[in-house]
């Protein structure tokens, strides 16, 4: 079983893009991706529009994208869940399509193959960052 995964997807719009560019050119069998997953864009006033930005970003791009590469792939398997810089506040966008599109990793495990599991816990803190949700 080939498995690809990336974490940090925020540093750039572009990332996700290359990762499903990159997991259909080498025709992997999973995808996974350990957070932060809406980019770090623009200036935002206040707490409640970077929320507001992440939750446009994960429905109009993020989902959309993945949407669009599992119809090209059907056959691949995507985990995922949030990172310390993505608002949990949104995870609801993507509990819409757990079990459907991907599966999310947050306190749960997942199957990969006979021996091996895929488990995860989303927003870890304690990290060097400050609580932002």
């Amino acid at each position: 079983m080939d498995i690809l995964f990336a974490s940090d997807l925020h540093v750039s719009r572009n990332h996700l893009k290359r990762l499903l560019s990159l997991g259909e050119e080498k025709r992997v069998d999973a995808i996974v991706i350990g957070g932060d997953l809406v980019p770090r864009e623009g200036y935002h006033e206040t707490i409640e529009e970077m929320v507001e930005y992440q939750r446009r970003y994960l429905k109009e791009t993020f989902v959309p994208l993945i949407e669009q590469f599992k119809k090209r792939n059907p056959g691949v398997s995507l985990f995922l869940d949030m990172g310390n810089d993505d608002f949990a506040a949104n995870r609801d966008v993507l509990e819409e399509r757990d079990g459907d599109l991907f599966h999310l990793l947050h306190m749960k495990v997942h199957p990969l193959t006979d021996e091996v599991d895929v488990a995860g816990y989303m927003c870890v803190p304690p990290t060097p960052f400050s609580l932002k949700d």
